[in-house]
């Protein structure tokens, strides 16, 4: 029976200790406050040019937090940015294998798909871009600053948003943790 139970507890302790030494998940916050907002309208051939939105939407001032995580061995990762108005995602999907890469300066690549549609996100120590919709850069430490923007249509105007943004980091895992994850992702592919 003592033999029985020991090895019980062998069995138990390799099991647990038995996968790759890299967390399952990378995942963190940072906290993002709107420093300014601008609104360029085209209607009827006529630009207006305005400092934001009327009404119950974001302002300056206003704190959205930019969720992140990596799930290693799902190869799925994602990036949303949001708060009781508005949702950002900048990228949710599965990591495309073959495209997906590390170049000679440190810089990764990643190119996701979700639902049938490819993304990119170039991802440094330092900067983090998302396609054409979102920039971010580390101005100091673990605080980040950025841009994001896009254009939308109606039936009579056209819009582009810029809004910048000032991120500090909560809780314990950064960017920085978040990058070194997928770069040993990387080089265990390779």
């Amino acid at each position: 029976m003592i033999k029985m139970i020991k090895n019980l507890l062998i069995f138990i302790i390799i099991l647990l200790f038995s996968h790759s030494g890299y967390a399952d998940v990378t995942k963190g916050y940072m906290n993002c406050t709107i420093k300014s907002q601008n609104i360029t309208q085209i209607k009827d051939g006529k630009t207006n040019v305005f400092n934001g939105y009327k009404g119950d939407y974001l302002q300056v001032g206003d704190s959205l937090k930019l969720e992140y995580a990596f799930y290693y061995n799902d190869n799925e990762i994602y990036f949303k940015m949001s708060n009781k108005k508005r949702t950002f995602i900048f990228n949710i999907g599965d990591l495309v294998k073959g495209e997906t890469r590390l170049d000679a300066k440190g810089m990764i690549f990643l190119v996701t798909k979700s639902y049938g549609i490819n993304s990119e996100i170039r991802l440094t120590k330092n900067f983090i871009i998302f396609r054409d919709s979102a920039t971010f850069n580390r101005y100091y430490k673990d605080d980040w600053m950025g841009i994001t923007g896009g254009t939308t249509r109606t039936n009579n105007s056209v819009n582009n948003e810029t809004i910048s943004w000032d991120c500090k980091h909560s809780g314990n895992s950064t960017l920085t943790d978040l990058y070194d994850s997928l770069k040993r992702y990387l080089d265990a592919s390779n």
